[in-house]
């Protein structure tokens, strides 16, 4: 490995520099990135194990020729030895880490209303001293109320998927809230013959049918009508499947072009979503010297799986072992990144005997997409 790309884990100041093998997994879709490091060392030459090593529930800082990539907390220590050798190995994670495994204090607030949605997350990261950058100027407001026993980590899942957006961590172990590519396109792009040293395709189909079909309830202020005789269905249908359909409800005051929306939103979700792909490359860098990581857009050629295509990076994995330095890279189609989700509206009318029901009286609404 060239000198520029020494693994260097700081501590307090010191640094640990002589790792053998190392992992470091970054995901667009998580909050916590985590990594492993570990090394050998043989007992007959009076190598011995190193003083000092990182501790567990210590801060580190990992970085790779002085870029840094992840800092937070050593989370993991194994130690093993036999005749001949001593081995060690330390894992790591984000900062936000602790958002992942724990719960908002008892103390702490626990109903927002009306918050702009940034500021709510930076309200409840803030209480294990993590803040929120916003680099899209993502702005909108919200009423939440948190359930006590519900960990962290779901809790901005659930705002990610509500308001479709994208939170994850950076190097800095804080957190940002960003968009599909926002890095926009790699310096170069992968290609078979070129730079990719493996390459694989999963298509897993289960989740892909011929029409996705949203129900609801609308109301209408000028009619003493029931929920229920205003009802709504839109549908999104995807060609080349066979006869395979699945019904949602879309709650709240479905009008046609929320559930249209949703229909559309499904179907495109789940056809880029029934497609994964696999990439190793040499190294850790791209052609200009920065480092491989995710929500970058790359240009892939795949003359052997036949993909000629943009697709999003959203997963990285540097590795060094016994096969040398390379890089996992995994991606994925932009829709398959798209949040299904769209808000609910406010019923104008109820009643109690208000439910799906499309052999009832009153008018049904119907709206259809098609895709050949």
């Amino acid at each position: 490995m060239a000198k520029s790309d020494e693994v260097v884990l700081t501590v307090n100041g010191k640094r640990f520099e002589w790792w053998e093998s190392v992992s470091i997994t970054m995901k667009l879709l998580s909050i916590t990135r985590e990594f492993s490091v570990g090394y050998t060392r043989n007992l007959r030459n009076g190598e011995g194990l190193l003083e000092g090593l990182p501790k567990v529930g210590q801060e580190v800082e990992f970085s790779i020729g002085g870029d840094v990539l992840a800092t937070g907390y050593v989370t993991k220590a194994d130690q093993s030895y036999n005749a001949t050798s001593v081995s060690m190995s330390v894992s790591g994670a984000s900062k936000t880490i602790d958002l992942v495994q724990c719960t908002l204090p008892i103390t702490a607030k626990h109903q927002y209303k009306g918050i702009d949605v940034v500021d709510f997350v930076q309200s409840i990261a803030g209480e294990y001293g993590i803040t929120v950058s916003n680099p899209i100027d993502f702005h909108q407001k919200s009423t939440q109320t948190l359930t006590p026993t519900k960990k962290l980590g779901g809790v901005i899942q659930d705002i990610a998927n509500q308001f479709s957006i994208l939170i994850t961590d950076d190097e800095r172990g804080n957190l940002v809230i960003t968009s599909i590519g926002q890095k926009g396109l790699t310096a170069e792009g992968l290609q078979t013959g070129k730079n990719i040293l493996e390459g694989s395709r999963n298509v897993d189909a289960k989740d892909v049918y011929s029409t996705y079909t949203v129900v609801g309830q609308a109301s209408n202020s000028a009619s003493e009508k029931a929920v229920t005789a205003f009802q709504n269905k839109a549908s999104s249908s995807q060609g080349g499947v066979r006869k395979r359909e699945i019904v949602v409800n879309q709650s709240g005051d479905a009008s046609l072009d929320l559930m249209q929306r949703k229909a559309t939103l499904l179907k495109n979700h789940s056809v880029a979503s029934a497609e994964t792909f696999e990439y190793t490359v040499q190294g850790w860098r791209q052609s200009n010297g920065a480092l491989w990581e995710p929500n970058y857009l790359v240009r892939v050629t795949d003359d052997i799986l036949g993909v000629d295509e943009t697709l999003v990076i959203d997963e990285v994995t540097l590795k060094k072992d016994n096969g040398g330095t390379t890089t996992v890279l995994h991606c994925v189609r932009p829709e398959a990144l798209i949040s299904t989700e769209v808000p609910d509206a406010d019923k104008k009318s109820t009643s109690k005997e208000a439910a799906l029901d499309f052999t009832n009286k009153g008018t049904t609404k119907t709206a259809n997409w098609t895709d050949k």
